[in-house]
């Protein structure tokens, strides 16, 4: 009986080892390795919109990257987009400041011509009249690819 005992006893020491050794070997290996560089990864916010992405146009033709100019004048706010593709329809939005906010306001579509360029004037939103930075987003409807600018009075 006793014997039974002692087996059992050093079995649970010997599954206690296992588990420690198993949790600092984890740890180790989470350490940095010498001469790498510790990087701590910032935690961001998400915000609603996929201001990365860029349109890619549908023809290897062109090696142009899509381009986008935003104007906010007298309470107008002026788009002009070129090497989009061509015949493609576009939501715009804008809203106060450089994408912190997260209000955004729908100014309407944008369609490009068949050279993939379109202007477009709207009517700023009264929110963000008194803005002194605006931003800007064109969102492709089919693809949801979006190019955002910045532009200040």
């Amino acid at each position: 009986m006793e014997q039974d005992h002692q087996i059992i006893r050093s079995r649970h020491l010997l599954g206690l080892g296992l588990c420690l050794l198993l949790v600092v070997s984890m740890l180790v290996a989470m350490m940095p390795q010498p001469g790498q560089a510790a990087t701590a990864t910032p935690t961001k916010r998400p915000t609603t919109i996929a201001a990365t992405k860029t349109p890619t146009p549908k023809s290897s033709k062109t090696s142009k990257k899509p381009s986008m100019a935003v104007s906010f004048e007298n309470n107008y706010i002026t788009v002009d987009v070129a090497n989009f593709p061509s015949l493609t329809n576009y939501y715009v939005r804008a809203e106060m400041g450089n994408m912190r906010v997260n209000q955004w306001f729908r100014l309407g579509r944008l369609r490009t011509n068949k050279n993939g360029t379109a202007q477009v004037t709207y009517r700023a939103p009264v929110k963000i009249r008194e803005a002194s930075m605006i931003t800007v987003c064109v969102k492709n409807v089919m693809t949801d690819g979006a190019l955002c600018q910045i532009a200040s009075r």
